[in-house]
Order: structure tokens, then sequence, then C-alpha cells
């Protein structure tokens, strides 16, 4: 009988998962990106949140799927080079016939960039880490 309360105790918590919130849920900092448009209207939209899990938005628009977890200083050198080139302030509203975007969220704030073509001055930043957030998405497991 003294050993029920720790048997018991150590059954829970190896039977129960701790759920893993989506980004919908996330209460922490994290990257939306993507792109859009063209004759087809194609929308890729990803999210890579600050714990380095990597999600890919369904077809139903409605959901995500995690396709990958990024490694902790890749995620973390990402989000500190938003907040060190000061894109989590940046705005930036061009969208053409084909566009990339970049959103920033914490709970208290968002900041979304949106752009096309040939990226100059402080989009080109932006462009950069758009590319390192894509080749993310290249290497996913699915």
């Amino acid at each position: 009988m003294k050993y029920f309360l720790p048997v018991w105790l150590l059954t829970f918590f190896v039977c129960c998962k701790t759920t893993q919130l989506s980004p919908e849920q996330y209460d922490k900092a994290q990257i939306v990106f993507g792109s859009g448009g063209g004759f087809s209207g194609a929308y890729n939209e990803y999210t890579l949140l600050d714990d380095g899990r990597l999600f890919q938005r369904n077809k139903d628009n409605k959901s995500n799927t995690e396709i990958k977890k990024v490694d902790k200083k890749i995620t973390t050198q990402i989000f500190n080079n938003i907040k060190t080139f000061g894109l989590d302030q940046f705005r930036h509203n061009e969208p053409q016939n084909l566009y990339y975007f970049l959103k920033y969220r914490t709970p208290a704030d968002s900041n979304k960039i949106v752009w096309s073509g040939k990226p100059e001055n402080q989009l080109a930043v932006v462009n950069s880490i758009y590319k390192l957030l894509i080749d993310q998405t290249k290497n996913a497991e699915k």
C-alpha cells in the first residue's frame, strides 16, 4: 500500500501526453511566411514557432500539419534576426501578381511584410530571411 501513490503518479505521468499547441493556439512568438498569386492563384503558407516546430497550412486552409522540428540554433537565429533588423516593426505592403509574405507575431503585436519582384534595400534582408525559412521547408520530412 505504501507504494501505491508513487506508482500511480508515475503511471499517470507516463500515460498522459502533454498536448502540443497548434499555431492558432500558440501564445508565444511565431513567424508565418509563404507565397501566393500567379495564374493558378496558388497559396503556400508555413508557420515557424519559437520552439522550432514548423507547420504547413493544409489545403482546407483551416488547419496546419507539423512537418518538421527545426534545429534550435537555426530557430533562435531566425527569431533574433527578425528583431535585430527591425522586421518586427518594418511596414511594407506591395503585392503584385506573384507575392511573398513574412509575418512576425507575438501575443502583444503583429507585423506583416508583403513584397514582389526583386527586393531592394531593407527588403533584401527580408528576402534573405525568407529564403532561409523556405530552405527549412524543403528539408522537411512529410
